[in-house]
């Protein structure tokens, strides 16, 4: 979890698990960061065995890499009862939250463009569950998701596009106005 608790490796990760192999040079311009700051990153991504180095473009005077993980991830235990681990994932999430919300910006920097916004789902939803329930909920909807996983897609269909489909749940602190919420 800690390699993946900044917002520009985590940029780096999804680009190489959905865009392929690329160099640190070619990320940095995605994380916002120039080649040698995100070549530290990368080099820390590579000790978490989360990057290899892919083979090479042919000149050899650049080092590609490339993912070893496929489709996406998640986490399933953010608290293994140590402070140290709590904080480890607290910034984890932040940086997962931060490169969302960086790319429905971007999306939404499109909202002027004709149909543009139709081009998203949005849904939101109370719900009341006990801990056992939400992670069957999630597991039920990760299953749903998973056929349509660009890796398991053998045939989509000739107008189907990249999206990003995020699942967030956390307890309500303060209900909204006129929102029924069981104390």
């Amino acid at each position: 979890m800690r390699a993946l608790a900044h917002p520009a490796r985590l940029a780096s990760l999804e680009h190489l698990m959905r865009g392929g192999p690329a160099t640190a040079t070619e990320l940095g311009r995605i994380a916002g960061l120039t080649p040698s700051a995100m070549s530290y990153h990368l080099r820390l991504l590579e000790r978490a065995g989360l990057i290899s180095t892919a083979p090479g473009r042919g000149d050899g005077r650049e080092r590609v890499w490339q993912s070893n993980q496929t489709g996406g991830w998640k986490i399933d235990a953010l608290d293994d009862g140590t402070e140290d681990s709590r904080a480890v994932s607290a910034e984890l999430l932040r940086s997962v939250l931060s490169v969302q919300e960086l790319q429905l910006n971007r999306w939404l920097s499109r909202a002027s463009e004709p149909g543009w916004l139709d081009t998203g789902y949005f849904v939101e939803n109370a719900i009341l569950v006990n801990h056992a329930e939400l992670v069957a909920l999630g597991e039920q909807i990760q299953q749903l998701m998973d056929q349509y996983r660009p890796t398991n897609r053998t045939n989509p269909p000739a107008d189907a596009v990249l999206h990003r489909a995020a699942l967030r749940s956390f307890p309500v602190t303060e209900p909204l106005p006129g929102e029924d919420v069981k104390e």
